[in-house]
């Protein structure tokens, strides 16, 4: 056990934040429905912009999510720019917030994109409506 838990904290420690988004969230996302959009080069873009957004086509539910490595130091908090971006979404009611790689080994973002999302159906490309549709045409 003791063993074990080393082990995820060497990889929470060592995880980049391109390496929790490509390896572990967006596969996650995609099984259970999720569209996902996230800037490939920031260079040419305002600054401040979160990591990820994830909005889902059948409940309606949409995330914005920072990324960052784990740690405590302030260069793994999110920069002032990126704070004043979440803070707004935050205030549109729009779930907002920071994804580290410790979220993903504790469980929480698996069990979000679970919950909010709907299970793709094998074969048939489309999702499972589970629970209410918040948006109706």
């Amino acid at each position: 056990m003791v063993a074990s838990q080393e082990l995820i904290a060497r990889q929470v420690k060592a995880m980049k934040e391109d390496e929790l988004r490509d390896r572990l969230i967006v596969p996650t996302a995609l099984t259970y429905g999720w569209l996902i959009y996230w800037t490939h080069n920031s260079k040419r873009s305002p600054g401040g912009f979160p990591d990820l957004v994830l909005a889902h086509p059948v409940t309606g539910a949409l995330l914005v999510r920072e990324l960052k490595k784990a740690g405590t130091q302030k260069r793994y908090q999110p920069r002032a720019d990126q704070q004043k971006w979440l803070d707004t979404f935050a205030l549109a009611k729009v779930d907002s917030g920071v994804w580290t790689p410790e979220h993903w080994f504790s469980g929480e973002i698996p069990r979000l994109l679970k919950e909010l999302g709907t299970p793709i159906v094998p074969g048939f490309g489309t999702a499972i409506p589970r629970g209410r549709v918040t948006h109706t045409p």
